[in-house]
């Protein structure tokens, strides 16, 4: 169960030296039938028990922070968001809910992930300083929408910054692709709205 599965994370995390655990659950039926909450609270208090300084952090999909799944991610910010120290949040690969604008990236979501944009999520009660903006690094690194090109996104930052909006940080996927395709500089870009 996700006890185990975050003992044995934390394990590993602390064996190799590693600063703690990211957890990446997508599975989205457990998010529709309810499992998702009870495993994933487990899984963040056997790492911790485990793994006491260990960072802590998760990967959902934008749309499990919808009240409309069964499971989700504000259950798991309410029961155990002490333990948790930032979410990578996958903004991309969702369809119609393509956050690639800033309104639909920062104000409101557009397509079928009503109330997940970054506004959204925080006034459903997490920090927004545990919000961390993904996004695909490459086109090819999307499967199917929400690639942003990297000065339209830094813009987007800029705006979202200037409007009390500022999220924790920016996540790649995949740092790979920054290096080979940007030489970098997908990174400096996007750190650079976090500097002024």
């Amino acid at each position: 169960g996700g006890a185990d599965y975050g003992r044995n994370a934390a394990l590993f995390a602390k064996q190799y030296r590693l600063d703690g655990v990211d957890f990446d659950i997508e599975d989205t039926a457990a998010f529709e039938n309810g499992a998702a909450t009870p495993w994933i609270v487990a899984a963040v208090q056997a790492a911790k028990d485990v793994f006491p300084e260990a960072i802590i952090s998760h990967a959902p999909q934008a749309p499990y922070f919808m009240t409309a799944y069964a499971s989700n991610y504000l259950q798991i910010e309410a029961q155990v968001g002490s333990l948790i120290d930032f979410y990578n949040i996958q903004f991309y690969n969702q369809g119609g809910a393509a956050y690639a604008a800033y309104d639909s990236l920062f104000l409101q979501a557009d397509g079928w992930a009503s109330g997940t944009a970054v506004k959204e999520i925080h006034a459903s009660g997490i920090p927004l300083e545990k919000i961390v903006i993904g996004k695909p690094v490459t086109p090819q690194d999307a499967a199917n929408t929400g690639y942003v090109a990297p000065d339209a996104l830094a813009g987007f930052l800029q705006q979202g910054i200037a409007a009390g909006l500022r999220p924790a940080g920016v996540m790649g996927w995949q740092w790979l692709s920054d290096k080979t395709q940007y030489n970098g500089t997908w990174s400096h870009t996007l750190a650079a709205p976090f500097n002024h």
